[in-house]
């Protein structure tokens, strides 16, 4: 467990996320990978302090756990500094795309001040999301991969935004 937000850490994700593709390997069933950051975080950390970022950390993930906590296909961890993923099991993209909304509704409603953004007063979130059905030809890395990119192509379109690949 990540000691800070009281969720899964990048082992813990590393884990599950191998445990879960060799699960859905002989299932056929697809796979989805949400990977989000904190936009413009360091700033806000240059501006508040750390303290408050460690706080700003705890309100999206106390937030965001409430919010999946009903969908039992879904493991939330802590990737590491101020990103995230969430592992959707038996997930569609088209699921995947509909909980990142929530997600970034759920971010926006904090209405946590962060006057250093560049998009806005308020703390928001960049999303990459990728799917694949497991299968013997790729591996876990693909779908990080693909999650990976498709967030850096949220922040290059402006950021508070969500891809996919």
């Amino acid at each position: 467990m990540d000691g800070l937000t009281g969720i899964g850490n990048r082992r813990h994700f590393d884990v599950i996320l191998n445990r879960e593709w060799s699960r859905l390997l002989s299932t056929h069933s697809p796979l989805t990978l949400l990977m989000f950051d904190i936009d413009y975080f360091k700033k806000y950390n240059d501006t508040y302090g750390h303290l408050a970022g460690d706080q700003c950390l705890q309100s999206l993930t106390s937030a965001i756990k409430d919010l999946i906590a009903n969908n039992p296909s879904s493991i939330f961890c802590r990737y590491g500094g101020e990103e995230f993923a969430i592992i959707l099991t038996k997930t569609k993209l088209e699921k995947g795309i509909a909980i990142a909304e929530l997600i970034q509704k759920k971010v926006q409603s904090l209405k946590i001040a962060h006057n250093s953004s560049e998009i806005s007063d308020t703390v928001t979130i960049s999303i990459g999301i990728s799917t694949i059905i497991p299968s013997p030809e790729a591996n876990p890395k693909d779908l990080i991969h693909l999650a990976d990119t498709s967030l850096y192509n949220s922040k290059t379109k402006g950021r508070n935004t969500i891809s996919t690949a």
